[in-house]
């Protein structure tokens, strides 16, 4: 609270002093006498005085010298000299040096209570233009807004008369306000007052954006005391801009205790108070923000160096479809990363329901690779069943911990991690690490360790599949190179009538050369040439023998440059009786200078026995087989093998190269399946164009190796 309006009376003579005091008691003022210069000094020294009537005519210090006084030591007070009209000279030089104005004796009283009535105005004025330049300059310093309101409520005690002075906030998330700062009431103890509720003048400033000037509390049932009950209150909004941030009030035990020029200034002090709070708000918002990111920059930065770790790492552990390598690496990268003791992973094994150690790393812990326990033992079987993770600080007291496997190490399990390898939702196994070397882990080791296992699971899964699918892979090329095997035989099967007549005649030669020889009696040069007839047919057996077990025999599989024209050449002369005997007539048209391809001959040699036998086959009343080669625009060979047989029914098309279908009474299916499985593992195609009754042309598509 304000202290009252106060006057200094400096006068020598106590009839005046006494008529002085009886003139100005009436209009509420304090008043305090001092007889000579000394006292006055002294007493402006110690208190506030808001007027000094002065006479000019004292003892010792007179009047001029002790406006000098003022003047130098800047006492802030407003002097009103008295004087008599001799002295009226004096008076004005008074005026010059600072008073407010003079009274010349004798006086009228009203003419007294009038010039102390302006002189206390215009302390009063100046008093609160040196408030608000006060806070300005209060505000511009600080940055806090405890700070800015505990100056605005220090500048508005300087310059109001009050009982009670409060700056409420608004809480726009819980549409509230709430007591910042405040004279006379513990901000603390204060309730919140709802912006939506009927009571508070306060609440109502908040909700109108105006100030509210209740001169009689009594009259207002907005009114709610806080603290003490008072007679009258000023209210008025903290505003940015159009946007209400709080309220500042006063309240007074007087009724009707302030007029419109406090109102004015209490808005004028609400509106610095604004700006600065406002700016202080968001000032500490920045800090904090900036606290924040600077938080959260080193938290990135920790993060990325744990991040750009276990990327290399998930890097290194996929970048190998070795299993051992895998494990290994997910041993290391798990104790380096969590600076661990040990560590170990286990995979389940589906058959006997049991966790295997298949890796652990640490002192003497490799003695538990190949160790089984059942899927439900221990902290890993826990893990495993309820596939999620966990952190354990004393694993001795935990009554899942499975003591065995510290009797079979050198590790003393302290603290322990353990986390679900997933993959594709399904627990393959479990990633464990032991004991942290610089103290617990936490469960931000936790989630490290989580996310190395995502990568680990993956790749562990990845090496496993690539482990059964090379073993698969084994079994069907032997598949494959038995099923080409078999068509060979069952190829030569189809040859066998031809072949053997091919055969015959050279035996039939040779059989008669020989009856000659050893029948007849021949001359010398006669049994020459029947031996060297019989000699040319035993050569000729053993070339077609040759080039039959040669076709026979099981085909090595590595791939090398081939000249296609060979291959074909030479299954056309294997099935040339074949094709004579079937009334078949062949036309060649047959790139001469064929490029070269990449390929198993042996291979190569099937796939263009089964077109040429099936062309054969799809002609019973013979026909025609044109045999030809060209190089297509996009540098691919194409060997087609065309017929002139019954064609094949435009439903049976799509389905011809599926295994085990097949459009004959007595076919197998298997022949073109097969053909055209070598013919993509070639890297090439085969295609198929046929009109019913008219023919049918196979067409195979083979990459060509550069120069």
């Amino acid at each position: 609270m304000t202290s009252p309006d106060r006057i200094l009376i400096v006068d020598d003579e106590p009839a005046t002093q006494e008529m002085l005091c009886h003139c100005l008691a009436s209009l509420g003022y304090d008043i305090v006498p001092a007889s000579n210069g000394h006292q006055a000094l002294e007493l402006l020294k110690d208190m506030q005085f808001n007027v000094v009537i002065l006479d000019l005519m004292l003892p010792g210090l007179n009047g001029i010298e002790i406006l000098r006084r003022i003047h130098e030591q800047q006492v802030e007070t407003e002097v009103v000299v008295l004087t008599a009209y001799a002295s009226l000279k004096t008076a004005i030089e008074a005026v010059r040096l600072g008073a407010y104005d003079y009274v010349t004796k004798p006086f009228h009283t009203e003419i007294l209570r009038s010039t102390v009535k302006g002189a206390m105005e215009k302390q009063r004025l100046a008093a609160r233009l040196a408030a608000i330049h006060a806070l300005s300059r209060e505000m511009t310093l600080s940055l806090a807004m405890g700070q800015v309101a505990e100056a605005v409520l220090d500048i508005a005690e300087r310059v109001l008369k009050f009982e009670t002075c409060n700056l409420w906030l608004v809480d726009e998330e819980q549409s509230e306000l709430y007591l910042l700062a405040a004279h006379t009431v513990e901000p603390g103890a204060a309730p919140r007052l709802p912006l939506s509720g009927e009571k508070g003048i306060t609440t109502a400033v908040a909700r109108s954006s105006e100030p509210i000037y209740v001169p009689d509390v009594r009259e207002d049932h907005r009114y709610a005391a806080v603290g003490a009950a008072n007679r009258s209150e000023l209210a008025v909004p903290l505003k940015v801009k159009t946007r209400v941030i709080g309220t500042l009030n006063v309240e007074s035990a007087e009724v009707d205790a302030f007029n419109p020029d406090d109102v004015r200034l209490l808005s004028t002090l609400a509106a610095q108070a604004a700006v600065a709070i406002e700016n202080a708000r968001l000032h500490e918002q920045a800090q904090q923000e900036i606290a924040e990111r600077k938080q959260a920059e080193e938290e990135v930065k920790r993060r990325a160096r744990e991040l750009a770790a276990l990327n290399k790492t998930g890097q290194a552990i996929t970048s190998t479809l070795n299993l051992d390598e895998v494990l290994a690496l997910a041993m290391a990268e798990a104790r380096a990363i969590l600076d661990a003791e040990g560590a170990s992973v286990l995979l389940h094994d589906a058959a006997g329901d049991e966790l295997v150690f298949v890796a652990s790393a640490g002192p003497g812990s490799e003695v538990l690779v190949g160790t089984r326990i059942l899927a439900t033992a221990g902290i890993a079987g826990w893990v495993m069943h309820e596939a999620r993770p966990v952190l354990i600080r004393d694993a001795q007291h935990d009554p899942r911990f499975y003591d065995r496997i510290d009797d079979l190490t050198s590790l003393t399990t302290r603290s322990l991690l353990a986390v679900p390898l997933k993959y594709k939702g399904k627990v393959i196994g479990v990633l464990e690490a032991i004991n942290r070397d610089n103290g617990h882990f936490d469960e931000h080791d936790l989630e490290l360790l989580s996310t190395l296992a995502g990568s680990a699971a993956t790749a562990i899964e990845n090496a496993r599949l690539y482990e059964a699918e090379r073993e698969l892979r084994k079994l069907v090329e032997q598949s494959q190179a038995q099923l080409v095997q078999s068509e060979k035989l069952a190829a030569t099967g189809r040859l066998a009538a031809s072949l053997a007549h091919e055969i015959n005649n050279p035996l039939q030669a040779i059989h008669n050369s020989l009856q000659l020889i050893l029948t007849f009696p021949l001359e010398a040069d006669e049994q020459t040439d029947y031996l060297r007839m019989a000699s040319e047919e035993v050569e000729r057996l053993v070339d077609m023998v040759t080039r039959v077990l040669n076709f026979a025999r099981q085909p090595q599989r590595e791939m090398k440059p081939t000249n296609p024209n060979v291959v074909v050449e030479k299954v056309l002369v294997l099935t040339n009786k074949y094709l004579q005997h079937r009334h078949i007539a062949l036309q060649r048209d047959i790139l001469p200078n064929s490029p070269t391809v990449l390929a198993t001959q042996g291979e190569l040699e099937q796939v263009f026995l089964n077109l040429t036998l099936n062309a054969v086959e799809a002609m019973p009343q013979g026909g025609t087989l044109r045999v030809s080669s060209r190089l297509a625009k996009d540098g691919r060979l194409a060997v087609a093998f065309s017929d002139t047989g019954h064609g094949i029914s435009p439903k049976h098309l799509d389905r011809i190269f599926e295994p085990f279908f097949s459009t004959k009474e007595e076919g197998t299916g298997l022949g073109l399946s097969i053909s055209y499985n070598v013919v993509k593992r070639h890297g090439g195609e085969i295609t198929v164009q046929s009109i019913v009754g008219k023919g049918t042309t196979f067409t195979v598509w083979l990459p060509t190796l550069p120069g």
